[in-house]
């Protein structure tokens, strides 16, 4: 009977030590990863083939900026909820995740913003991307977008970023026509410049032919465009390009023309 008793408090000793040793063995494993500096900053640009407006060093200087320092900062010292937090504040970053493994290598990974249309309004530039969020236009970067000047019937002070409070009604009709311009190749190569007038209508500026496409409204884009299609593929080999001073695409089943007597460039 004792023996069976002191059998069973060895066991209990020893189960109760090895509990304790790998308790402490984590703690000291824990702290030791804590105590791990930050061995190396990596960035990954998702789209940097595609886009271009933040560069891996301009992120690498923001890590830097917020006090993560290669090899001098620990693992216990990082907040990277906040360093996602800044890093989202730019304007051209989507979003941005930042993880580090457990050989201290602190990962950042960014997703650019993808603008689909620049509308330059009152002096002041500005891209817009599919969800209506509008920023600044980049300096060391430019792609090729359908560009809307005139009179932009949304108010856009210097420097603004994010989603307009006001009706967006209208922008939500421009990215539409954006997104259709992006999907047809053809159009989007074809198109220089939409420009809007004083009453709201929306002119499109060719890249050939000196005639003005007036689209009206941007709604039924889709139906407009196939209009626009017949009368290119119809009329324009029979007339030539130079032969129309505006093309009105308003009008439902028919197109309006005017002729264009002198065949000099036209401005709106």
């Amino acid at each position: 009977m004792f023996k069976k008793i002191l059998i069973i408090t060895l066991y209990a000793v020893l189960s109760a030590a090895l509990v304790l040793y790998f308790v402490f063995s984590s703690t000291l494993t824990e702290k030791g990863e804590d105590r791990m500096p930050v061995s190396r900053i990596k960035v990954v640009i998702r789209d940097s083939s595609q886009i271009r407006f933040v560069s891996g060093s301009e992120i690498k200087e923001i890590v830097t900026a917020n006090g993560i320092i290669q090899g001098s900062t620990f693992l216990e010292e990082l907040d990277l909820h906040h360093l996602e937090q800044v890093l989202n504040s730019r304007s051209a970053v989507k979003v941005s995740q930042a993880y580090i493994n457990r050989e201290g290598v602190l990962t950042v990974m960014i997703q650019q913003r993808k603008p689909i249309l620049r509308i330059e309004a009152e002096g002041n530039g500005f891209y817009m991307d599919e969800t209506l969020y509008l920023f600044p236009l980049v300096r060391n970067f430019s792609p090729w977008l359908p560009i809307v000047s005139g009179n932009i019937p949304v108010t856009l002070p210097a420097g603004f970023r994010g989603k307009v409070k006001e009706d967006n009604k209208w922008l939500e009709q421009m990215r539409d026509l954006a997104i259709f311009l992006e999907r047809e190749e053809f159009w989007n190569n074809m198109t220089a410049q939409l420009y809007v007038d004083s009453k709201g209508v929306i002119i499109l500026v060719p890249r050939v032919g000196n005639h003005r496409i007036i689209l009206g409204s941007p709604v039924n884009i889709q139906e407009k465009f196939r209009k626009l299609e017949c009368f290119y593929r119809e009329v324009i080999p029979l007339s030539g390009w130079n032969t129309f001073r505006s093309i009105d695409l308003q009008y439902e089943k028919q197109i309006v023309c005017k002729i264009n007597n002198n065949n000099k460039n036209l401005d709106i």
